[in-house]
């Protein structure tokens, strides 16, 4: 085959430096030493996987586990101090060290990951796909030393509201208000699962959950901003 044009490396990056300009707009780089949270999210599992509730849970808890303690993940962060995750979400805390990565880098990057730590992990316990394409997405978002514990303790509120108002949906009562869930828990204490209650955690001292508003300086103490 016989070319019609010469071509140059360097005419090719002079000709696409425009287009890299426009791609740094959406491709932020990260501040040396700031916090940052991904928020991964699985992509209509919750509600697909419903009939089998437990084991998908337990999959999800496989695949929390297996991704913060991942060697390659580990090695890119460097350091997981905290990660939580109730449902199909996973947060995970990092610290930022690298000034090389850039926000596109790192969603991607572990966006991958995680579909493939899920998906490995689905088929090793026995999880039924049925015969989909199952997917995570991911954001970012930077936080200020002093908003991290907040950012948990919000979404640990989704969870429980979220695991209160099902158990009303199977218990036939009727969840009319979130400000009933403490009497609700307590009514209904022997349905609730702890773990399905307050989410899962990872971090350097402890793996067991327990609810972060009613021990905040516990939580500061297992992110390391105490």
């Amino acid at each position: 085959m016989e070319l019609q044009h010469q071509y140059s490396i360097h005419r090719a990056q002079y000709h696409y430096n425009f287009f890299k300009s426009n791609e740094k707009i959406f491709n932020l780089r990260l501040k040396i030493g700031s916090y940052y949270i991904i928020r991964f999210d699985g992509k209509g599992m919750t509600r697909a996987f419903r009939k089998n509730r437990e084991l998908f849970f337990e999959v999800m808890k496989a695949t929390f586990h297996h991704f913060c303690t991942d060697s390659f993940v580990q090695d890119y962060f460097r350091e997981i101090p905290f990660a939580y995750s109730f449902s199909d979400e996973i947060s995970l805390l990092f610290r930022h060290y690298d000034d090389r990565n850039r926000t596109q880098k790192i969603l991607t990057l572990m966006t991958s990951k995680m579909t493939l730590v899920f998906y490995k992990t689905a088929h090793e316990l026995g999880l039924d796909l049925c015969d989909k394409d199952w997917l995570f997405d991911a954001r970012i978002l930077g936080v200020q030393r002093h908003e991290i514990e907040s950012y948990f303790m919000v979404r640990q509120s989704f969870a429980i509201c979220g695991y209160i108002s099902e158990l009303c949906e199977q218990l036939g009562i009727g969840f009319v208000s979130t400000s009933k869930t403490l009497q609700i828990a307590s009514e209904f204490g022997k349905h609730i699962v702890k773990e399905h209650l307050l989410g899962l955690i990872y971090a350097r001292e402890q793996s067991e959950t327990f609810e972060f508003y009613a021990n905040t300086e516990h939580l500061r103490r297992l992110i390391g901003i105490a």
